[in-house]
């Protein structure tokens, strides 16, 4: 089963795939799409269960996913390209750049700890409320971005909007795969050049991230957001990604 993609900008341009974390949709890109599409063709794809993309009826996998990113460079007839994961994302795109390492040119993934992080469950953190009733619209969770604070509109209620019309059945079978999306041990494995934008504002991230430093090879760029990098520092993931794209 194939994933929602949708294309921005120039066929002709060099092309990146896009795709946004856990709770999200297209949306997550709305910030960075007018600038990027200048110079690169955007193909901004939806997780399973996600925006406009079916949740298909066998287990999710980290292979049905690195199928389906490949099924969507086929039909484009794209030789090879540029990938951005965000988040949950993170974790899917590594793979995608190690398992097909002659299709990606170069990878950029940002805050992400069922990546990155040093949870003893990785994956989509889920609610510790026990006390009171279940928020309706998938809101008991912290990740909702109803809870967000720097992130402007229009783009807060697009999110909002696709985290609420999230099916519990997406979330759950999403978590499960998330908890095996840590990536920590695969960066050394990762063929291309690499990059991780790092959200300075997500306090509990930068302990994960002062880890990764030690991996010399790793180029980190610390930036004036929080989790959603690419919205909340939108200006400055839009320079740093159209430039590092671009360089040979």
């Amino acid at each position: 089963m194939n994933l929602n993609y949708v294309t921005h900008g120039d066929s002709s341009n060099p092309t990146l795939l896009m795709v946004h974390g856990f709770l999200s949709c297209n949306a997550q890109w709305l910030p960075n799409i007018p600038y990027l599409s200048e110079k690169y063709q955007l193909v901004t794809a939806e997780l399973w269960g996600h925006g406009q993309s079916p949740l298909p009826d066998e287990d999710l996998t980290v292979e049905g996913y690195l199928e389906a990113f490949e099924n969507i460079r086929k039909a484009l007839d794209i030789e090879k390209w540029g990938v951005i994961g965000q988040s949950y994302a993170a974790g899917l795109t590594i793979r995608y750049a190690i398992q097909h390492p002659s299709v990606v040119s170069k990878l950029v993934v940002t805050n992400s700890r069922s990546a990155l992080g040093n949870l003893n469950t990785n994956g989509p953190r889920r609610s510790t409320q026990t006390k009171g009733k279940r928020r309706a619209n998938n809101r008991h969770m912290p990740i909702h971005p109803v809870y967000a604070k720097r992130i402007p509109e229009p783009t807060l209620s697009a999110l909002i909007e696709a985290a609420d019309s999230t099916t519990s059945e997406a979330i759950n079978r999403g978590g499960k795969l998330g908890t095996k999306l840590a990536s920590k041990d695969l960066l050394r494995d990762i063929p291309c050049a690499f990059a991780i934008t790092n959200g300075i504002y997500e306090k509990s991230f930068q302990k994960d991230i002062d880890d990764i430093r030690a991996i010399s090879d790793i180029q980190i760029v610390d930036m004036h957001g929080g989790h959603a990098v690419n919205i909340e520092a939108a200006d400055e993931f839009n320079e740093f990604a159209y430039g590092f794209f671009d360089e040979n």
